[in-house]
């Protein structure tokens, strides 16, 4: 891998051995990169090789500055992927944020999807920063560039709606995600899986306002069409449908209701996802949570414990574990 990055380095640079091997450098200590996130250990080394020529940053300027904007623009998006891989989200962002603007000198390159990928790139990592309206103009670039490219697409509206989400711009994901439900339901059907996904999306964002008797009515519209369209109860997106259900009932305060949805999908959810599945650790935690709000403790608290244990088997439980070790504190410190 190191041989095939050097020639391209030279093809690249016309030549010039210097500005290769910077580029072998900067480029092979982002090389988890280029094999899709490989474990922990193979980027701290990566993170690791890069550290020591950072620390000249004047012949790192000087050698950028004489690549090509789109060849300059990868190698400083694969720089920022070491630092964001090692959670260093604001050296990243920097290094994305020059990137996108190094490719954006490029006539033509705003539009091509290595751009666009550095943008996604920048709005994920202004996201992990909190920095929502920066990873909103983000997304409204990648939206504007898939519609000029694809015309009036649903993807990249439902990828908005689900960023916004995540931003907490509720009513904004809501505004989305009730555009894209149109469009998809006329163009494709109610019972179309695109369609299905943008209800769900819709009825999160209806969740997220408060609405929730329309979140819930919504909801079973797509539980329903889902059993219809799997004619089996143990699809993944039928058993994802309930616990959004059931999730709707717990924030109502229909306790019972979700104690039943939350049964059947911890019931099932080994089988149609694997042990290791962070869908089965939630639906495990999800059932803990329906059967304390009923006062069953004892049974809330040998499910979250299982839940527990599920998670501790992953490498990444993306913060649920520290949610379920928390409500487990307060078990104890009620028997306390």
């Amino acid at each position: 891998m190191h041989d095939l990055i050097h020639w391209r380095a030279l093809r690249e640079s016309g030549g010039d051995f210097i500005l290769a091997k910077w580029y072998t450098i900067l480029v092979a200590a982002a090389s988890y990169h280029l094999a899709r996130r490989p474990t922990a250990e193979d980027s701290s080394k990566a993170y690791a090789r890069l550290l020591p020529h950072l620390s000249s940053l004047k012949e790192t300027r000087l050698c950028l500055k004489a690549v090509h904007p789109t060849h300059k623009a990868r190698v400083l998006h694969d720089m920022g992927s070491v630092f964001f891989d090692q959670e260093q989200y604001l050296a990243a962002s920097k290094f994305y944020n020059r990137a996108s603007s190094s490719a954006a000198l490029v006539p033509g390159m705003m539009l091509d999807p290595e751009t666009i990928s550095y943008l996604e790139s920048l709005a994920v990592t202004q996201t992990k920063l909190h920095h929502a309206d920066d990873a909103l103009q983000c997304y409204l670039q990648i939206v504007r560039a898939y519609t000029h490219i694809y015309g009036e697409d649903d993807k990249p509206l439902i990828k908005l709606a689900e960023s916004l989400l995540d931003l907490g711009r509720y009513e904004f994901a809501a505004e989305c995600s009730e555009k894209v439900m149109i469009q998809l339901e006329t163009l494709l059907g109610s019972d179309h899986f695109r369609t299905l996904h943008g209800m769900s999306v819709l009825s999160l964002s209806y969740q997220a306002l408060d609405q929730l008797e329309a979140a819930q009515a919504l909801e079973e519209r797509v539980l329903a069409l889902q059993q219809f369209r799997s004619g089996t109860e143990d699809r993944q997106s039928v058993l994802a449908s309930k616990r959004r259900l059931a999730s709707i009932h717990i924030l109502q305060r229909h306790f019972d209701e979700a104690v039943v949805l939350s049964a059947e999908v911890d019931d099932k959810a080994r089988s149609a996802f694997g042990s290791r599945h962070i869908f089965t650790a939630c639906a495990a935690r999800d059932y803990g949570y329906a059967l304390r709000a009923v006062g069953r403790a004892d049974d809330a608290h040998a499910k979250l414990i299982e839940a527990r244990e599920l998670l501790q088997q992953m490498d990444d439980p993306q913060g649920i574990l520290d949610e379920v070790e928390s409500a487990l504190a307060q078990f104890r410190k009620a028997i306390q």
